[in-house]
């Protein structure tokens, strides 16, 4: 009986690794990716049928990013970890930021057209994390690996620019209860009555909370 359990949590962890893979774009759902996000993983498997299919079929969220590079790494799949992570670094703000959900069809969000994006400090922080990760495991193969490979190095300087953009939100002010804390990161959505219907409205611009989460 534990050998056919173990042989069974084995069939189900090579499933996962299968279907984790199988989400990367190119895929069937999203044969021709825009250059840009080539690498990401898809968040949604979802059926055209699903209600809000056209909104999510192509949506990746840079968390579920971040933890596919943990956990490729850990299943020695090097190579499509750092297709994640390239697909990152080219979707990466000018100040460090990345959007907390990217189309990979599409281009959106980016500079000229963002609206309706939010930004998560948490999850720029789970990418910082997932990268320095990934170069751990290399530093562990070769301790030389940042001074012989040009690419490490890049990703190093990546996870410093995500770690000065979450610092660039650290409350400073000392009279401020939230001091020491960062923020949580820019756009919102709020709830609203309009003409007697519930709606749903974004508002651009940073958000004031600090939650424990991202922390």
């Amino acid at each position: 009986a534990p050998e056919a359990l173990t042989r069974k949590k084995t069939d189900v962890a090579e499933e996962l690794e299968r279907f984790l893979l199988g989400q990367m774009v190119p895929n069937p759902t999203i044969p021709f990716p825009v250059y840009m996000r080539r690498g990401l993983v898809l968040s949604y498997n979802q059926s055209p049928a699903s209600p809000g299919y056209r909104y999510t079929f192509s949506r990746s969220s840079i968390y579920d990013n971040a933890v596919a590079v943990i956990a490729l790494t850990m299943l020695d799949h090097p190579r499509e970890a750092t297709k994640i992570i390239n697909g990152m670094m080219r979707s990466v703000r000018p100040n460090g930021d990345l959007w907390f959900g990217l189309n990979t069809h599409n281009s959106w969000p980016d500079e000229k057209d963002n609206d309706g994006a939010t930004i998560r400090t948490g999850a720029n922080c789970w990418v910082g994390y997932s990268v320095c990760y990934y170069i751990l495991s290399e530093l562990y193969k070769n301790p030389d690996a940042l001074n012989a490979d040009r690419i490490l190095a890049d990703y190093l300087e990546f996870a410093e620019k995500l770690a000065s953009a979450t610092l660039g939100r650290q409350i400073v002010n000392p009279k401020d209860p939230r001091h020491g804390l960062v923020t949580g990161g820019a756009g919102a959505y709020i709830y609203e009555t309009i003409n007697g219907q519930l709606q749903e409205i974004y508002k651009p611009g940073e958000v004031v909370w600090c939650s424990t989460e991202h922390n």
